[in-house]
């Protein structure tokens, strides 16, 4: 699928297929997570391990962050802070550059951005295109 320029989402895989999927992955056309969580949060089988997020960042792929509440640290209670919390985990995972959030709304956007004020700083610097 790669070669036909066709980004692989793993998100809905377990860790063999996924694991084998990153490391067969073409050079330069690495797969991706467009919504998970990170185990190291809470252990869920739809969540991926700290390793396989790991691996993911250090071929390029993109890593985005699910606001689903039942795979969030705190299940059904978490709040928009708890999920600040999830990407800030991943970004010490993999750095910076790499995570993002799949957001439903602008809405949802924003509210993610003015409670990480550091995150807004970051994406509003000059040469970030959103």
């Amino acid at each position: 699928m790669a070669k036909l320029g066709i980004v692989v989402d793993l998100s809905h895989v377990g860790p063999k297929t996924t694991e084998d999927a990153i490391e067969y992955s073409p050079a330069g056309k690495p797969p991706c997570f467009s919504h998970i969580l990170p185990c190291g949060l809470k252990e869920h089988p739809r969540n991926k391990s700290d390793r396989l997020i790991k691996l993911v960042g250090s071929k390029g792929g993109f890593v985005g962050l699910s606001q689903f509440g039942p795979h969030m640290e705190k299940g059904n209670e978490s709040a928009i802070d708890d999920y600040v919390d999830a990407l800030d985990y991943v970004i010490g995972l993999i750095g910076e550059l790499i995570p993002s959030f799949p957001c439903h709304s602008t809405r949802q956007l924003c509210s993610v951005l003015q409670r990480a004020k550091w995150l807004y700083d970051l994406l509003a610097a000059p040469g970030c295109e959103l």
